[in-house]
């Protein structure tokens, strides 16, 4: 194949990692289309403000551009189908994308920690989109979803599946209290993680599922009522939600995860129902405002450092 990264050694990318300001990438190279823009091809080059990619470029390798720390704003031709995994990730001044009209597939942690990111315009092709594509993006305020989108949709600014049955990514520059619509039966991993402007959230007797890491290190939640739905709790779902104070397990959950309640050091009360058969390694670990606990006599495996 023809991609851009295959002239890494070549003069005209080497004077990209001396020189800063606006690139623009050739659309062709002795008479050759560019197509792809290679894995790493600008990891690193910390002094390019803008980048122009032509329109024969239809796909973006992984870290492509991950730490171009002075790129400012993005628009990704109509051409491009694949944005790889953590292609701008910790882009941390990218503050403006527009994606293309044609892309498909964003993978994970695509633009994670870009940290002056304040919203993305999910287009109508999308139809796959990777874990962590927005994670730590601590000013994201929102996530919108073109309405003729199959996969996905948004409300408020909350990335949801079609049918908005699961919630799969909480922008992190949202504030204060949050209720779950009706619909949502599945909170995905990660989906609140690093949420520290969340304070409440609500949720209905429909929910069963919540997620591998959730709410991790949501260090203003104070509180949560887990309704009796929930039959599942991911490892590490509520890890370093450092303001928790309370929570009553649901009567149909069967363990608590890995590092579930690890560093919830101002829990002072925790009800674990009967049903319970399995307390992971380090679930209460650094809990320490915790008086007490009873274990109930149905759990039979209690893992390593879990108190």
């Amino acid at each position: 194949r023809l991609g851009f990264g295959v002239f890494q050694k070549q003069p005209f990318f080497n004077r990209l990692l001396g020189y800063g300001g606006s690139v623009t990438i050739p659309s062709t190279i002795d008479f050759l289309p560019v197509t792809s823009i290679g894995d790493r091809t600008f990891f690193s080059c910390t002094r390019i403000s803008s980048i122009t990619i032509p329109n024969s470029v239809v796909s973006i390798g992984t870290n492509a551009f991950q730490s171009c720390t002075s790129l400012k704003s993005l628009t990704i031709p109509d051409m491009v189908t694949i944005v790889g995994d953590h292609a701008f990730a910790d882009c941390t001044n990218l503050a403006t994308v527009t994606l293309g009209q044609s892309v498909m597939a964003i993978g994970d942690g695509a633009f994670s920690d870009s940290t002056s990111l304040t919203n993305i315009a999910i287009r109508g092709s999308v139809t796959n989109i990777g874990d962590g594509a927005f994670a730590d993006c601590p000013n994201l305020a929102a996530i919108t979803v073109d309405a003729l989108n199959t996969v996905y949709s948004s409300e408020s600014g909350v990335l949801f599946n079609r049918s908005q049955t699961s919630l799969i990514q909480y922008p992190q520059g949202k504030l204060g209290t949050y209720p779950l619509p009706n619909s949502v039966t599945n909170v995905g991993d990660f989906a609140f993680a690093k949420c520290s402007g969340l304070t409440g959230i609500s949720m209905t007797n429909k929910v069963a599922r919540i997620g591998a890491d959730a709410f991790q290190q949501c260090v203003n939640l104070t509180a949560i009522i887990l309704p009796n739905s929930v039959t599942s709790i991911g490892d590490g779902a509520f890890f370093g939600c450092t303001k928790l104070t309370a929570v009553t397990l649901p009567n149909l959950v069967t363990r608590i995860g890995v590092d579930v309640f690890n560093q919830c050091s101002s829990l002072t009360n925790i009800t674990i129902p009967n049903g319970v058969v399995e307390i992971g390694d380090r679930a209460f670990q650094y809990g320490g405002s915790l008086p007490s606990i009873r274990v109930p006599d149905s759990v039979t495996d209690i893992g390593s450092w879990a108190f």
